[in-house]
């Protein structure tokens, strides 16, 4: 079983209970990073989701989340190369658990939504034939990546900073 440390147990009780176990080491049960990750995303959501589902346009709106999926892929990039190395410690710490970082899955279950809530608005998803060959795209794509082993080994720029995107596409895709 999971034994927890007792030393400063109150103040890490209390970063978790404000959801800041993705930027400050998760040491009571280390799964809990990605519940400040989700955590912070409910809570911010609605700030950032009202002001875009206020425009008018789809396209405008369709661009702002597009911008929003990209900036953590952004971030997660710029912080790759600040690192002087990343090991398994490194990857986590920096690179896997901070909100500002992960959200871009996130943010592609927004744009799925957008896209499936407008869907009146683009007669091509109409198609059987494209929304097969969508679905069966992603799910390739997916099982590709998770299957073939090619998001898994060493940390290169290409494997943290896209990988996650090729996935993040896959399952939006499905």
């Amino acid at each position: 079983f999971f034994t927890i440390d007792r030393e400063n147990l109150a103040l890490r009780t209390g970063y978790h209970l404000l959801f800041l176990q993705d930027y400050l080491i998760p040491n009571i049960i280390s799964a809990f990073w990605s519940l400040g990750v989700e955590e912070k995303f409910y809570l911010l959501l609605p700030l950032v989701l009202l002001p875009v589902l206020r425009l008018s346009h789809f396209k405008s709106r369709l661009a702002c989340l597009v911008g929003l999926y990209c900036l953590p892929v952004l971030l997660r990039a710029a912080t790759f190369v600040s690192l002087p190395e990343v090991d398994h410690l490194q990857y986590f710490l920096h690179l896997r658990s901070p909100f500002h970082v992960t959200a871009d899955g996130l943010f592609m279950g927004c744009l799925v939504a957008l896209i499936y809530q407008s869907r009146e608005e683009l007669p091509m998803l109409q198609s059987r034939r494209l929304q097969h060959g969508l679905f069966w795209t992603g799910s390739l794509l997916s099982c590709g990546l998770l299957f073939g082993g090619l998001i898994f080994g060493a940390f290169t720029f290409t494997r943290v900073v896209f990988a996650p995107c090729a996935l993040d596409t896959g399952f939006g895709l499905v």
